[in-house]
Formats: C-alpha cells, sequence, structure tokens
C-alpha cells in the first residue's frame, strides 16, 4: 500500500477503523472506546511518521488482557518451537 503511495494514516485506517465501519459494527470494533473490543497495539514511536513503528510492540491489549512485550516474546519462541 505504502509502495502504491499511500499515506501511513490511510493504510493504519484501512486496517483499522474501515473495516469496523464496511461491517457497520463500529459500536464493537475499529474504535478505542467503552465496550468496544479491547485489542490494541502500544508501540514505541508514531506509525503515522513511519509505518516501521509497528515493528517496535511494547505490548497488546487483546480481549481486555495486557501483554507485555515479554510475555509477546515468548509465546512467539514457543509458536517458532513448536512449528520446528
Amino acid at each position: 500500500m505504502q509502495a502504491a503511495g499511500m499515506r501511513p494514516e490511510r493504510i493504519l485506517a484501512s486496517a483499522t477503523a474501515a473495516p469496523g465501519a464496511y461491517f457497520a459494527a463500529t459500536d464493537r470494533f475499529g474504535v478505542i472506546d467503552a465496550g468496544a473490543r479491547a485489542d490494541l497495539l502500544l508501540l514505541g514511536a508514531n506509525p503515522l511518521v513511519s509505518l516501521e513503528a509497528l515493528r517496535d510492540v511494547r505490548g497488546v491489549v487483546l480481549r481486555g488482557r495486557w501483554l507485555g512485550a515479554e510475555e509477546l516474546a515468548a509465546g512467539l519462541a514457543d509458536v517458532r518451537k513448536r512449528a520446528g
């Protein structure tokens, strides 16, 4: 998308808010609001400046549960181990 000339904010919106709007479910996902699905990333830098910030995940809120960087790394290591 970026190579095609899309700006970072449009790329991010297409992966976050747009699906909620498409499925007419902005009350449940695609937004950060009380009662919405609590899935989001905490990044170490601003992805609106550079999408490379998406490689610096500091934590994730998944279904209302906080997963810090250490827990994410351990989970990825486990997946790699099982995948061989």
